[in-house]
């Protein structure tokens, strides 16, 4: 007579030396109930877990100044944005796991490509009008190398509530006719 896993008892499953076929308890019917709550237990941990880090985890929403210190995009306007991307349902044009460019266009590529360009363009005009001379390759690419730097540097000053951009940054025109 052949025994099905979810017909054998506790008693049977206990009574075999006095231990517990764990792989026996793990296919009985009975103890399903279990198996979903550690799942659940998991599920929940995990995403309260997620939610925490999302929120603790978000950049600062910090003044930009110039190196004077003057305010050049205020706190007060990035929470403005903030609320226009939300009436206007933006969120869509994001990526989610790696599917808004299916829905869209990359407009964080295309703000970084248009800094570079007018950062670029920016040095090359401020070394012109020093040396009065054409630029060089070799001048091009140390500009280059001063605008990867540039934007690669975290200018965060946590203890003022601040983040400091370059002249070449403050150059970029972000509202391009």
């Amino acid at each position: 007579m052949v025994t099905r896993a979810s017909d054998v008892s506790t008693t049977e499953v206990s009574s075999q030396g006095g231990k517990t076929n764990i792989a026996l308890m793990l296919i009985n019917k009975r103890y399903w109930w279990v198996h979903f709550l550690i799942v659940l237990a998991i599920t929940v941990s995990g995403l309260l877990y997620l939610g925490r880090v999302t929120y603790t985890g978000a950049p600062p929403v910090v003044d930009f100044t110039s190196p004077t210190g003057q305010t050049v995009i205020s706190a007060e306007l990035i929470n403005r944005g903030e609320e226009v991307f939300h009436l206007r349902g933006l969120m869509d044009w994001g990526t989610f796991m790696g599917d808004g460019s299916e829905r869209g266009p990359d407009f964080t590529a295309d703000s970084l490509h248009r800094t570079v360009v007018v950062m670029q363009s920016f040095y090359e005009d401020e070394m012109t009008r020093r040396t009065g001379q054409a630029i060089t390759q070799f001048e091009r690419d140390a500009i280059a190398a001063r605008i990867r730097r540039e934007l690669h540097t975290n200018t965060y000053d946590e203890a003022a509530g601040r983040i400091e951009l370059t002249d070449a940054q403050i150059a970029t025109d972000p509202w391009p006719t």
